[in-house]
C-alpha cells in the first residue's frame, strides 16, 4: 500500500525552466502478511532560471526502508540500488553501494541518496518560459552528480558518496526522451564499475 503527496509548480511539463515538483511517498506492507516493512521516499525536481538563458536543474531523491515488528526482517528485494543515468552517472547501473562478500556483486541497501545537478544551456527553441507552445526539441547541460546506497542510516558517510561531472544531452522523440551522457567519475573506489558513456529512454526532465 502506498500513500503519496505531490506539489508541482513547474511552468511546463516538457523541459521546465522554473518551478519545483516535490513528492513524498510512504509505502508499507499491510499488517498480517508475511512481510512487514515501511519505505519513505522524498523526491524533488527543481528548476531555477539563471542569467543569459541558463537554467539550474536539480533531480534529487532520499529514501529509507525499514522492517517493523520484532520477527519480520526487511526483504532484500526491496533494497535500493544506485549508479547509472537516473541516479549517479559515470557508474554502471545499480552497481554502487554494498557488495556481496562472496562474489562482489551489488546487493543494494536500505538507504538511498542522490542529487543530479545540471546547468542547462540556452535552448534553441522559444525562450519565453511562459510560452505553452514551447518548440525546443533538445536540451544540453553540464552536470555534477552525487550519491550512493548504504546498508542503513548508521552506514552513511559523506566520504562514501560518489561524484561525477560531465555533459548531457536530451532529444525528444515520438518514443520519449532520448538521454545521452558522458561522465568523468571523480572519486572511484576499489570494486567500483565506472562507465563513462550512458544512454536511456525515459521522461522529459
Amino acid at each position: 500500500t502506498s500513500l503519496s503527496y505531490v506539489h508541482d509548480t513547474e511552468n511546463r511539463i516538457i523541459f521546465p525552466t522554473s518551478g519545483t515538483r516535490e513528492s513524498v511517498t510512504l509505502s508499507t506492507a499491510i499488517p498480517g502478511g508475511d512481510l512487514r516493512y515501511n519505505i519513505l521516499t522524498y523526491q524533488q525536481y527543481a528548476f531555477l532560471p539563471l542569467p543569459f538563458g541558463l537554467v539550474y536543474a536539480l533531480n534529487g531523491e532520499a529514501a529509507y526502508g525499514a522492517a517493523y515488528g520484532k520477527t519480520s526482517p526487511y526483504p532484500p528485494f526491496k533494497n535500493f540500488f544506485a549508479g547509472g543515468p537516473d541516479t549517479v552517472r559515470g557508474w554502471e547501473i545499480g552497481t554502487l553501494g554494498p557488495l556481496d562478500s562472496n562474489n562482489g556483486l551489488p546487493i543494494g541497501g536500505r538507504m538511498l541518496f542522490y542529487a543530479q545537478n545540471e546547468f542547462v544551456l540556452p535552448s534553441f527553441g522559444k525562450q519565453n518560459e511562459n510560452d505553452q507552445n514551447y518548440s525546443a526539441s533538445s536540451r544540453f547541460a553540464f552536470f555534477v552528480d552525487l550519491g550512493n546506497v548504504f546498508a542503513g542510516p548508521g552506514d552513511f558517510k559523506f566520504k562514501q558518496l560518489r561524484a561525477s561531472w560531465g555533459l548531457a544531452a536530451t532529444f525528444l522523440t515520438p518514443l520519449g526522451a532520448m538521454k545521452f551522457s558522458y561522465a568523468f567519475p571523480m572519486n572511484p573506489k576499489a570494486g567500483d564499475r565506472p562507465e563513462r558513456f550512458q544512454f536511456t529512454l525515459g521522461a522529459y526532465y
